[in-house]
């Protein structure tokens, strides 16, 4: 939330990226609001996860085509045989 408390008292999440915004549009030495896009991208970017869902998404995506392609040939140790790494493991896909 913008207002600098999150759902449970405190600060919120994002508050730091928004003020960081804030201090780039408000700023004197700011020419236009174009100049602030790269922390408008970061606020919203703290706000929903959109590039990272994306990221996470392209992930599990050739994740699934490596499995399908090496269908327990045994020839070669494939990124899917190391457990550490999974993003199952990680938690980053479901």
């Amino acid at each position: 939330m913008s207002s600098g408390f999150g759902l449970r008292g405190g600060q919120s999440r994002c508050f730091g990226e928004f003020q960081r915004y804030m201090e780039c549009y408000t700023s004197a030495k700011t020419q236009s609001p174009a100049a602030c896009t790269g922390k408008v991208d970061d606020y919203f970017e703290c706000l929903h996860h959109r590039k990272e869902r994306l990221r996470v998404q392209l992930i599990k995506q050739e994740l699934l085509n490596h499995k399908n392609s090496s269908k327990d040939d045994g020839s070669l140790k494939s990124v899917v045989d190391m457990k550490s790494s999974l993003p199952e493991v990680l938690g980053l896909v479901q």
